[in-house]
């Protein structure tokens, strides 16, 4: 039931380039562990066009794959960052957003144990 036009978004696409600039420091703070890779996310953030970094949220957030995922008929692994969601599926302990920037060797060594 989400729609692009709501005031979140609004807010998002209006919000001055100092303020964004914040909000993204704040989401790539928050989206690694490894700090060393805050700066880099950050400035995906901010290379984005506007629209389609907020639009991409939405879409992002309205995406239902339950009927798709209902036809799948292989072994399915899936990899998840831990923080700050807790520990089941194959979760990357001490892993935000970005697991190939916080836990790199456990990545590699869980695909190619899948693989």
């Amino acid at each position: 039931t989400i729609v692009y036009d709501n005031p979140y978004n609004q807010q998002l696409l209006d919000m001055e380039a100092k303020s964004f600039e914040a909000m993204a420091t704040q989401m790539a703070n928050n989206m690694s562990l490894n700090k060393e890779k805050h700066a880099l996310i950050k400035e995906w953030i901010l290379k984005t066009d506007r629209e389609t970094y907020v639009y991409g949220y939405t879409d992002l957030l309205k995406l239902d794959l339950r009927a798709s995922i209902a036809t799948i008929s292989v072994p399915v692994t899936v990899l998840a960052a831990i923080e700050p969601y807790g520990d089941s599926i194959k979760y990357a302990k001490g892993s935000a957003h970005f697991i190939m920037f916080d836990q790199p060797e456990w990545l590699i060594k869980v695909i190619n144990e899948e693989l």
